[in-house]
């Protein structure tokens, strides 16, 4: 399928059937497709919340530092 024969399809199929998305992408072979993608339904504004919680308190590592910077399987090349 051509560009210009996937922009046409895609825009035919935004007219019969509005309650999808449609795309129109380019494959690697260099034809083109035409996509259908399921639209949800709005997230509204008022439902998302952002609470800062308490710091989280990061402390030391009790290891010494020779198995502190040693990976768990030891040292790979």
């Amino acid at each position: 399928m051509t560009e210009n024969e996937a922009r046409a399809l895609c825009a035919r199929r935004r007219a019969e059937q509005p309650q999808f998305g449609w795309l129109v992408q380019r494959r690697a072979a260099g034809d083109w497709v035409v996509a259908r993608v399921p639209l949800g339904r709005p997230i509204a504004p008022g439902s998302v919340r952002a609470d800062q919680g308490p710091p989280i308190d990061v402390v030391d590592d009790p290891r010494p530092a020779n198995f502190r910077n040693v990976p768990p399987f030891g040292g790979g090349n």
